[in-house]
Protein backbone atom coordinates (compact mmCIF):
# COMPACT_ATOMS: atom_id res chain seq x y z
CA UNK A 1 0.00 0.00 0.00
CA UNK A 2 1.20 3.52 -0.89
CA UNK A 3 2.74 5.70 2.22
CA UNK A 4 0.58 8.74 3.26
CA UNK A 5 1.83 11.80 1.05
CA UNK A 6 3.22 13.64 4.42
CA UNK A 7 5.68 10.28 4.57
CA UNK A 8 6.84 11.45 1.00
CA UNK A 9 10.35 13.07 0.77
CA UNK A 10 9.05 16.38 -1.20
CA UNK A 11 10.54 15.70 -4.67
CA UNK A 12 9.20 12.43 -5.03
CA UNK A 13 5.81 13.53 -3.88
CA UNK A 14 6.05 16.16 -6.55
CA UNK A 15 7.20 13.75 -9.31
CA UNK A 16 3.75 11.31 -7.86
CA UNK A 17 1.90 14.34 -8.14
CA UNK A 18 2.74 14.53 -12.17
CA UNK A 19 1.62 11.00 -12.85
CA UNK A 20 -1.83 11.57 -10.91
CA UNK A 21 -2.18 15.09 -12.51
CA UNK A 22 -1.76 13.88 -16.49
CA UNK A 23 -4.44 12.99 -18.23
CA UNK A 24 -6.18 9.87 -17.02
CA UNK A 25 -6.05 7.22 -20.10
CA UNK A 26 -1.72 7.62 -19.86
CA UNK A 27 -1.78 7.25 -16.16
CA UNK A 28 -0.36 3.62 -15.94
CA UNK A 29 2.41 4.72 -18.55
CA UNK A 30 3.37 8.08 -16.70
CA UNK A 31 3.62 5.63 -13.02
CA UNK A 32 5.92 3.00 -14.85
CA UNK A 33 8.07 5.76 -16.27
CA UNK A 34 8.44 6.74 -13.36
CA UNK A 35 9.38 3.52 -12.05
CA UNK A 36 12.11 2.81 -13.80
CA UNK A 37 13.69 5.94 -13.55
CA UNK A 38 13.69 5.58 -9.96
CA UNK A 39 15.00 1.95 -10.05
CA UNK A 40 17.78 2.74 -12.64
CA UNK A 41 18.80 5.63 -10.36
CA UNK A 42 19.16 3.39 -7.51
CA UNK A 43 16.27 4.29 -5.64
CA UNK A 44 14.63 0.83 -5.47
CA UNK A 45 11.98 1.49 -2.29
CA UNK A 46 10.74 5.00 -4.21
CA UNK A 47 10.24 2.94 -7.18
CA UNK A 48 8.66 0.32 -5.47
CA UNK A 49 6.53 2.87 -3.65
CA UNK A 50 5.51 4.73 -6.89
CA UNK A 51 4.84 0.87 -8.36
CA UNK A 52 2.01 0.23 -5.91
CA UNK A 53 0.22 3.81 -7.02
CA UNK A 54 -3.17 2.71 -7.57
CA UNK A 55 -4.88 3.98 -10.82
CA UNK A 56 -7.60 6.58 -10.01
CA UNK A 57 -11.17 5.90 -10.94
CA UNK A 58 -12.55 8.71 -13.51
CA UNK A 59 -14.37 10.58 -10.29
CA UNK A 60 -11.16 10.66 -7.97
CA UNK A 61 -9.08 11.77 -11.39
CA UNK A 62 -11.69 14.60 -11.59
CA UNK A 63 -11.37 15.35 -7.90
CA UNK A 64 -7.70 15.28 -7.83
CA UNK A 65 -7.44 17.83 -11.01
CA UNK A 66 -9.44 20.21 -9.27
CA UNK A 67 -7.22 19.70 -6.16
CA UNK A 68 -3.98 19.94 -8.30
CA UNK A 69 -5.39 23.11 -10.25
CA UNK A 70 -6.30 25.08 -6.89
CA UNK A 71 -4.36 23.76 -3.75
CA UNK A 72 -5.96 26.59 -2.14
CA UNK A 73 -9.51 24.87 -2.65
CA UNK A 74 -8.43 22.23 -0.29
CA UNK A 75 -7.06 24.67 2.47
CA UNK A 76 -10.86 26.38 2.02
CA UNK A 77 -12.82 23.39 2.75
CA UNK A 78 -10.34 22.29 5.71
CA UNK A 79 -10.78 25.84 7.36
CA UNK A 80 -14.79 25.74 6.98
CA UNK A 81 -14.88 22.36 9.05
CA UNK A 82 -12.33 23.73 11.81
CA UNK A 83 -14.81 26.84 11.98
CA UNK A 84 -17.64 23.98 12.23
CA UNK A 85 -15.99 22.50 14.85
CA UNK A 86 -15.74 25.83 16.75
CA UNK A 87 -18.83 26.73 16.52
CA UNK A 88 -20.40 23.81 17.64
CA UNK A 89 -17.88 23.95 21.02
CA UNK A 90 -19.33 27.45 21.45
CA UNK A 91 -16.96 29.63 19.72
CA UNK A 92 -18.30 31.21 16.40
CA UNK A 93 -21.14 31.16 14.92
CA UNK A 94 -22.48 27.94 13.59
CA UNK A 95 -24.93 28.75 10.36
CA UNK A 96 -22.08 30.88 8.77
CA UNK A 97 -19.18 27.95 9.28
CA UNK A 98 -22.11 25.61 7.39
CA UNK A 99 -22.62 27.96 4.90
CA UNK A 100 -18.83 28.43 4.22
CA UNK A 101 -18.50 24.48 4.19
CA UNK A 102 -21.33 24.14 1.66
CA UNK A 103 -20.03 26.91 -0.31
CA UNK A 104 -16.38 25.24 -0.61
CA UNK A 105 -17.37 22.19 -1.42
CA UNK A 106 -19.93 23.26 -4.20
CA UNK A 107 -16.94 25.29 -5.75
CA UNK A 108 -14.87 22.52 -5.35
CA UNK A 109 -16.95 20.79 -7.21
CA UNK A 110 -17.30 22.96 -10.07
CA UNK A 111 -13.78 23.03 -10.37
CA UNK A 112 -13.65 19.28 -11.11
CA UNK A 113 -15.99 19.26 -13.27
CA UNK A 114 -14.25 21.91 -15.16
CA UNK A 115 -11.53 20.08 -15.23
CA UNK A 116 -13.63 16.96 -16.32
CA UNK A 117 -15.03 18.60 -19.04
CA UNK A 118 -11.51 20.16 -20.70
CA UNK A 119 -10.60 16.59 -20.91
CA UNK A 120 -13.31 15.55 -23.01
CA UNK A 121 -15.69 13.61 -20.34
CA UNK A 122 -18.71 14.50 -18.48
CA UNK A 123 -19.19 14.84 -14.64
CA UNK A 124 -22.38 15.53 -12.74
CA UNK A 125 -22.05 18.43 -10.51
CA UNK A 126 -24.02 16.46 -8.02
CA UNK A 127 -22.52 13.70 -8.08
CA UNK A 128 -18.82 15.42 -7.37
CA UNK A 129 -20.49 16.92 -4.65
CA UNK A 130 -21.18 13.90 -3.14
CA UNK A 131 -17.85 12.69 -3.88
CA UNK A 132 -16.53 15.69 -2.11
CA UNK A 133 -18.49 14.69 1.03
CA UNK A 134 -17.75 11.32 1.11
CA UNK A 135 -14.05 12.07 0.98
CA UNK A 136 -14.25 14.20 3.95
CA UNK A 137 -15.69 11.49 5.81
CA UNK A 138 -13.26 8.80 5.54
CA UNK A 139 -10.05 8.74 7.65
CA UNK A 140 -7.27 9.34 5.12
CA UNK A 141 -8.45 9.83 2.02
CA UNK A 142 -8.73 13.71 2.58
CA UNK A 143 -5.80 14.16 3.04
CA UNK A 144 -4.50 11.48 -0.47
CA UNK A 145 -6.73 15.01 -2.59
CA UNK A 146 -5.19 17.36 -1.11
CA UNK A 147 -2.50 16.26 -2.03
CA UNK A 148 -4.16 15.57 -5.73
CA UNK A 149 -3.78 11.40 -5.90
CA UNK A 150 -6.62 10.08 -4.48
CA UNK A 151 -7.27 6.84 -6.12
CA UNK A 152 -10.87 6.05 -5.37
CA UNK A 153 -13.91 7.63 -3.69
CA UNK A 154 -14.92 6.20 -0.62
CA UNK A 155 -18.67 5.42 0.22
CA UNK A 156 -20.79 8.41 1.36
CA UNK A 157 -20.78 8.50 5.28
CA UNK A 158 -23.58 10.20 7.65
CA UNK A 159 -23.79 13.34 9.47
CA UNK A 160 -20.75 12.40 11.21
CA UNK A 161 -18.22 12.83 8.66
CA UNK A 162 -17.42 16.00 10.48
CA UNK A 163 -16.11 13.90 13.65
CA UNK A 164 -14.06 11.94 11.09
CA UNK A 165 -11.51 14.48 9.72
CA UNK A 166 -8.80 15.03 11.41
CA UNK A 167 -9.08 19.04 13.11
CA UNK A 168 -7.16 21.57 11.80
CA UNK A 169 -6.53 22.53 15.62
CA UNK A 170 -6.48 21.29 18.95
CA UNK A 171 -9.51 18.35 18.72
CA UNK A 172 -12.77 19.41 20.27
CA UNK A 173 -15.63 17.42 21.20
CA UNK A 174 -18.43 17.70 18.03
CA UNK A 175 -22.18 17.53 19.42
CA UNK A 176 -24.04 17.37 15.73
CA UNK A 177 -27.15 19.75 16.24
CA UNK A 178 -30.51 18.09 15.70
CA UNK A 179 -32.67 18.87 13.42
CA UNK A 180 -35.24 20.32 15.37
CA UNK A 181 -32.20 23.18 16.31
CA UNK A 182 -32.64 24.53 12.54
CA UNK A 183 -34.88 27.50 12.55
CA UNK A 184 -37.10 28.97 9.19
CA UNK A 185 -34.71 31.93 8.84
CA UNK A 186 -31.85 28.99 8.79
CA UNK A 187 -33.65 27.06 6.06
CA UNK A 188 -34.18 30.11 4.36
CA UNK A 189 -30.57 31.23 4.56
CA UNK A 190 -29.47 27.85 2.61
CA UNK A 191 -31.97 27.78 -0.21
CA UNK A 192 -30.56 31.20 -0.93
CA UNK A 193 -27.47 30.32 -0.81
CA UNK A 194 -27.97 27.69 -3.32
CA UNK A 195 -29.28 29.66 -5.66
CA UNK A 196 -26.57 31.97 -5.44
CA UNK A 197 -23.88 29.36 -5.83
CA UNK A 198 -24.49 28.81 -9.20
CA UNK A 199 -23.72 32.36 -9.82
CA UNK A 200 -20.90 32.06 -7.87
CA UNK A 201 -19.38 29.36 -9.67
CA UNK A 202 -19.58 31.39 -13.12
CA UNK A 203 -18.12 34.35 -11.78
CA UNK A 204 -15.43 31.87 -10.36
CA UNK A 205 -14.40 30.32 -13.62
CA UNK A 206 -13.42 33.14 -15.57
CA UNK A 207 -10.83 33.74 -12.76
CA UNK A 208 -9.60 30.44 -13.01
CA UNK A 209 -9.73 29.49 -16.55
CA UNK A 210 -5.91 31.42 -16.62
CA UNK A 211 -4.65 29.02 -13.54
CA UNK A 212 -5.98 25.77 -14.97
CA UNK A 213 -4.10 26.65 -18.13
CA UNK A 214 -0.88 27.78 -16.70
CA UNK A 215 -0.90 24.09 -14.28
CA UNK A 216 -1.96 21.81 -17.27
CA UNK A 217 1.64 23.47 -19.48
CA UNK A 218 3.67 23.05 -16.26
CA UNK A 219 2.64 19.40 -15.75
CA UNK A 220 3.42 18.74 -19.68
CA UNK A 221 7.01 20.69 -19.43
CA UNK A 222 6.88 18.53 -16.25
CA UNK A 223 6.49 15.33 -18.02
CA UNK A 224 8.19 16.34 -21.15
CA UNK A 225 11.58 16.93 -19.13
CA UNK A 226 11.17 13.80 -17.42
CA UNK A 227 10.61 11.95 -20.66
CA UNK A 228 13.74 14.00 -22.21
CA UNK A 229 15.87 12.81 -19.11
CA UNK A 230 14.99 9.19 -20.05
CA UNK A 231 16.02 9.43 -23.56
CA UNK A 232 18.98 10.94 -23.17
CA UNK A 233 20.38 8.01 -20.33
CA UNK A 234 18.63 5.34 -23.16
CA UNK A 235 20.79 7.17 -25.83
CA UNK A 236 23.71 7.14 -23.61
CA UNK A 237 23.20 3.64 -23.06
CA UNK A 238 23.28 2.64 -26.48
CA UNK A 239 26.57 4.52 -27.32
CA UNK A 240 28.16 2.99 -25.06
CA UNK A 241 27.62 -0.39 -26.56
CA UNK A 242 28.03 1.07 -29.71
CA UNK A 243 31.32 2.42 -28.84
CA UNK A 244 32.17 -1.16 -27.20
CA UNK A 245 31.04 -3.27 -30.63
CA UNK A 246 33.21 -0.65 -32.61
CA UNK A 247 35.93 -1.92 -30.71
CA UNK A 248 35.21 -5.31 -30.89
CA UNK A 249 34.96 -5.13 -34.74
CA UNK A 250 38.45 -3.46 -35.22
CA UNK A 251 39.99 -5.58 -33.39
CA UNK A 252 38.35 -8.49 -35.34
CA UNK A 253 39.88 -6.82 -38.41
CA UNK A 254 43.06 -7.10 -37.21
CA UNK A 255 43.06 -10.53 -35.70
CA UNK A 256 41.85 -11.03 -39.53
CA UNK A 257 44.44 -8.88 -40.89
CA UNK A 258 47.22 -10.72 -39.14
CA UNK A 259 45.86 -13.86 -40.20
CA UNK A 260 45.82 -13.26 -43.59
CA UNK A 261 49.26 -11.93 -43.69
CA UNK A 262 50.52 -15.35 -42.38
CA UNK A 263 48.64 -17.30 -44.68
CA UNK A 264 50.28 -14.61 -47.69
CA UNK A 265 54.06 -15.76 -45.97
CA UNK A 266 53.18 -19.21 -45.42
CA UNK A 267 52.15 -19.56 -48.88
CA UNK A 268 55.29 -17.89 -50.52
CA UNK A 269 57.29 -20.24 -48.45
CA UNK A 270 55.69 -23.02 -49.87
CA UNK A 271 55.75 -21.59 -53.23
CA UNK A 272 59.55 -22.32 -54.11
CA UNK A 273 59.39 -26.43 -53.08
CA UNK A 274 56.73 -27.28 -55.61
CA UNK A 275 58.92 -25.73 -58.37
CA UNK A 276 61.98 -27.92 -57.78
Amino acid sequence: MADSPSRLNPELEKAIRVVYAGPLESFVDRRNALEKELRSGGRREDAKEVKGLRKPTRMAWALNAAAAENRESTDRIAAAIADILDAQSGEGDLRTALSELREAVQSFASQAERAAKVTGHSADHGALVNAVMAVIGASGTFDLLHAARLADVPEAGGLDFLTSLPPVTAPRRVRVMPADDVDPEEAAARETLRQAEAALAAARERSTNAERALREAQLEAEDASRRLRLAQKEAHTRQVELDRTRKESTAAAEELAEAEKAVAEATQLIAPSRTR
